[in-house]
C-alpha cells in the first residue's frame, strides 16, 4: 500500500497547519515551498523593512544617482518657457 502524499503543512511561525497553495515557493526547500505561510512572511517582511527604512532609503538614492546624472548644460532652456 502506497501511503498519500502530503496535502498540508505547518507554519513554523504561526503553527497553523495550512493547504500547501498557503505557502510561497522556495526551490531550496525539501518540500519546494517555504518553512512560513504566505500571511507571516508578508508580516516578517513588512517588520524588516521598517525597522531599516533608513538603509534602504539610501540605497535607492545611491543607486538612482549613480543611475541618472543631472549635468544638463547650464544654457539649457526651459520646456515651460518653450512655449
Amino acid at each position: 500500500m502506497i501511503p498519500e502524499p502530503p496535502t498540508h503543512r505547518r507554519c513554523t511561525a504561526c503553527s497553523e497547519w495550512l493547504p500547501f497553495s498557503a505557502f510561497p515557493r522556495n526551490k531550496r526547500m525539501h518540500l519546494g515551498i517555504s518553512s512560513h505561510c504566505r500571511e507571516c512572511h508578508r508580516a516578517a517582511t513588512k517588520d524588516w523593512r521598517d525597522r531599516n527604512r533608513d538603509e534602504i532609503n539610501g540605497a535607492r538614492r545611491e543607486a538612482y544617482g549613480s543611475s541618472k546624472p543631472h549635468n544638463y548644460p547650464a544654457n539649457r532652456a526651459s520646456p515651460r518657457r518653450a512655449a
